[in-house]
């Protein structure tokens, strides 16, 4: 649902995941034809793309992961060079990790730097389970 609405409005556009949105979007597309649009077949590339540069990753990704790593290898293969596929399962560990101590240090109420706080105000908190609501986020 987040890459279909974003392929129809544009990459910098974001999707509420609420289950009433979800919902609708699932009855509009009743009709859905996996083999009929560009869409689909921009999806099913990502889809193999993700498979091989996450293949390497040895941090299990949680399903908010997945989405945003997908959403941003959409935005990779149109911006730059193939170069950037053998890096990116190194970088998106490196990237967990530094989340999960993030995470650690915002429960403890302190953060050890001001990357690591400027990374939990525009990142962690914004994806957390319970930011459900886009408006909010």
């Amino acid at each position: 649902m987040t890459f279909v609405k974003r392929s129809e409005s544009g990459k910098d556009t974001f999707t509420n995941l609420k289950s009433s949105n979800i919902d609708d979007f699932y009855k509009h597309n009743l009709n859905f034809n996996g083999n009929r649009d560009e869409t689909t077949v921009r999806f099913r590339k990502l889809l193999d793309i993700a498979d091989d540069v996450l293949r390497e990753s040895k941090i299990p990704l949680k399903v908010h992961s997945a989405l945003h790593s997908l959403l941003l290898n959409d935005f990779l293969i149109d911006e730059y060079e193939p170069s950037w596929k053998p890096k990116f399962s190194g970088a998106l560990d490196n990237f967990l990790t530094e989340m999960k101590l993030t995470n650690q240090e915002q429960k403890k109420g302190e953060f050890s730097n001001e990357m690591r706080r400027r990374f939990w105000e525009q990142y962690s908190s914004r994806t957390r389970t319970n930011a459900t609501d886009k408006d909010k986020a």
